[in-house]
């Protein structure tokens, strides 16, 4: 006889329920884990929307370096502040550079300060350095140079994206009781009590 020809019926397969508690921390580990990565995702982005800043300290030190060594070229991204720091500079004689490259080099220092507390998730960095850079374009327009100031506008949307996805991250964490609970023991403090 072979298997086949069997003459009993096949025996029904028995499924075991799974334990509800065991089930309900799986669904929670796969669900804090999904939420854990849309959380870097987010935090990528906020990250890489304040690395305009940096960009933008660096490029305004290039321009005054070019300015100082009676170059003619400049990047968009450069402050008009420092242009008008450099032009100022140029009228004060001997120590007009020295001036200069110290008054560039602190507002280069401000800029990468906003930038580095954006990374870290400030939204009121965030949202200041992006008032003075809107500011700043706003120097650009006075002065009829409107290719410097688009090119402001577009590192601001770049920089709105950043904000953007610190709102999302507030919301998603504001959302989700799972994800407080293990932001919390990341962290070490008590979750938020609903």
């Amino acid at each position: 006889m072979t298997p086949s020809d069997s003459s009993e019926p096949p025996r029904p397969r028995i499924y075991s329920r799974p334990d509800p508690v065991r089930r309900s921390a799986l669904t929670n580990e796969v669900l804090t884990e999904t939420l854990s990565s849309d959380v870097n995702v987010l935090r990528q982005r906020i990250r890489t929307s304040a690395q305009w800043f940096y960009w933008v300290a660096a490029l305004s030190l290039i321009n005054s370096l070019i300015y100082l060594f009676k170059g003619d070229v400049s990047f968009l991204a450069g402050l008009a502040v420092s242009q008008i720091a450099d032009a100022f500079a140029a009228h004060l004689g001997f120590f007009g550079p020295y001036f200069n490259l110290g008054l560039d080099l602190i507002i280069a220092f401000f800029v990468c300060g906003f930038g580095y507390l954006a990374a870290q998730g400030s939204r009121a960095a965030l949202i200041v350095g992006m008032i003075l850079y809107a500011l700043d374009g706003g120097i650009y327009l006075l002065f009829s140079a409107y290719l410097p100031a688009l090119f402001h506008a577009y590192v601001l949307y770049r920089m709105g994206r950043g904000w953007m996805a610190r709102r999302q991250l507030d919301e998603l964490v504001a959302n989700s009781p799972t994800l407080q609970a293990a932001m919390a023991k990341k962290t070490g403090e008590q979750p938020p009590a609903n």
